[in-house]
């Protein structure tokens, strides 16, 4: 079987990167050391992830006409990610993310989103229409929920997989969420998302196991992510838990895009659910040990 093209319909960001002693309390001014400036947004991370685990990467977005966007879609052209679906709009700037990284490697985000949120539907499902030999559909929420829903229903007439990444976490129609496989979450989306399912919190080191189970029973298959503890995965028939390997962190930030699109690339090539969560840690465990989203 021949691999299919993973498209990815997502948020095309400019990231400003803060290195600080530690992350800011409310109301606290803190110094930091250096700024630099980065690619990003959860779009064009998964990505790049896909085209470096092999995988044929088409990216459907919107960025402003400007500088930043022009010289984002070039680096993406360079990392093997096709770029000719990203609308330049008009009137509106490229999205731009603030990234503040502390000493432990942990970070803290805020998103301006800007000309991700001027992608339509209408684009999406044109631009789809015109990838052809789609094998994976990739989304997250970073773009409208108009958008997300437009891809999911190409990828059920076209019997694509579909995947979506709800993060950040927001509200999600319980049709859409059948139609995920996998749904992809971290502890925190899975425990909002279990919180408006109605599925109770289990207290302890059982939680995330029998999350990932009771999530399972909504969507054909969910992963959920633990960061530094691997993931657990389940399709309703079959679970478990992928450890994650012990490495220096230097910046988590972009490992759960890392890890999400190697997930993507590992499905379009044919991989079960275990082996592609299992390239997926392997990503992660890679990308935390480097500072930035994409490099």
């Amino acid at each position: 079987m021949s691999v299919g093209t993973v498209a990815v319909v997502g948020s095309v960001n400019q990231d400003l990167h803060l290195r600080l002693d530690a992350l800011p309390l409310p109301g606290e001014t803190v110094l930091a050391r250096r700024l630099a400036r980065g690619p990003g947004g959860k779009g064009a991370n998964q990505a790049v992830a896909v085209a470096r685990h092999g995988g044929a990467s088409q990216l459907i977005g919107a960025v402003g006409r400007d500088f930043t966007g022009d010289s984002l879609l070039r680096l993406l052209k360079d990392a093997g990610v096709g770029v000719q679906h990203v609308r330049a709009v008009p009137g509106t700037q490229t999205g731009t993310a603030v990234v503040m990284v502390d000493d432990h490697g942990e970070n803290a985000i805020v998103v301006a989103s800007e000309a991700n949120m001027a992608l339509d539907p209408e684009h999406v499902r044109l631009s789809l229409q015109s990838i052809g030999d789609i094998a994976v559909v990739l989304t997250q929420a970073e773009v409208s929920m108009e958008c997300i829903a437009a891809a999911a229903e190409f990828a059920a007439a076209t019997q694509a997989r579909f995947i979506l990444n709800l993060a950040p976490y927001t509200a999600i129609s319980t049709e859409l969420l059948r139609s995920c496989d996998p749904l992809i979450v971290n502890e925190i989306e899975a425990a909002a998302l279990s919180e408006a399912l109605g599925i109770p919190h289990p207290a302890g080191g059982d939680a995330d196991p029998v999350l990932a189970t009771e999530l399972a029973k909504h969507c054909l298959s969910v992963i959920v992510t633990l960061g530094a503890h691997g993931a657990f995965y389940s399709d309703g028939n079959h679970s478990g838990h992928v450890p994650a390997p012990k490495v220096k962190v230097v910046d988590t930030t972009g490992a759960g895009d890392a890890f999400v699109g190697a997930v993507a690339a590992h499905l379009a090539d044919h991989h079960d659910l275990v082996a592609s969560c299992s390239a997926g840690i392997e990503a992660g465990a890679y990308a935390v040990q480097h500072e930035g989203a994409q490099p």
